[in-house]
């Protein structure tokens, strides 16, 4: 079940610097806080809670994507939050354990085809690393799972919690906030920082077309959500 959650008062892109860093991080715990108030029921038996920004847009495979992370996470219950979103330069490259499964499928292959694709693949992981296309969505295009890696201090349009974690996330972090947001700290290294534990997607589940429309500040178009979609996925 979704819920709309409004925050009314002074537009951050009005105040200096500071302040705006500041707003967003106590605007952004806030709207936390409120999923712990949305329906007792709720909170009580759903597992995690997603926070998605008004800028962001989830990708067509979201439902299975989400479906993957979820099971994972119910195997990893040491893992507070997952950020489903980075932008190309911080995505992370398929994982060691990753390549080995790649690896194992090749090996119903003949010795020559393994070799060419042994080849191909560091070639093409150049080549699309280049491109900003990255072999996590190829992982993901094979494997229908979506894998974690460690989070980078970046960028929170995305993130889903474990929802009995929560209280204990607002709490000690808009403490934390009220401490150094107003000095230029803003809310995703406060969250990184943290004694929480964090991971990210390897491939992004959502598509942050505030990217687009923050920077040219007018209404953006349908082909405009697609070109980001097709950029950042």
């Amino acid at each position: 079940m979704g819920y709309v959650i409004r925050r009314s008062g002074v537009s951050s892109r009005r105040l200096p610097l500071n302040d705006t860093i500041a707003k967003e991080a106590s605007d952004y715990w806030k709207c936390l806080n409120r999923t712990t108030k949305a329906s007792p029921y709720w909170f009580t038996f759903d597992r995690y809670v997603m926070l998605l920004e008004d800028d962001a847009l989830v990708v067509p495979e979201f439902a299975s994507m989400m479906t993957s992370l979820m099971r994972q996470l119910d195997r990893r219950p040491h893992i507070d939050y997952v950020k489903l979103y980075h932008p190309n330069q911080l995505r992370k490259i398929p994982s060691i354990p990753m390549v080995f499964k790649l690896l194992q499928v090749s090996r119903l292959l003949s010795l020559v085809i393994l070799i060419v694709l042994l080849l191909g693949y560091s070639f093409i992981a150049i080549y699309l690393l280049y491109l900003s296309i990255f072999l996590a969505d190829v992982r993901y295009a094979i494997s229908k799972s979506v894998y974690m890696s460690a989070s980078e201090s970046c960028c929170t349009p995305a993130v889903i919690f474990r929802t009995k974690k929560i209280s204990e996330i607002v709490s000690k972090l808009s403490v934390e906030s009220r401490k150094r947001a107003f000095l230029g700290h803003a809310k995703d290294h406060i969250l990184d920082e943290s004694e929480f534990v964090g991971r990210q997607t390897d491939t992004n589940l959502v598509v942050h077309i505030g990217a687009v429309s923050s920077v040219r500040k007018r209404w953006i178009t349908l082909n405009e959500v697609l070109a980001a979609r097709n950029r950042d996925h």
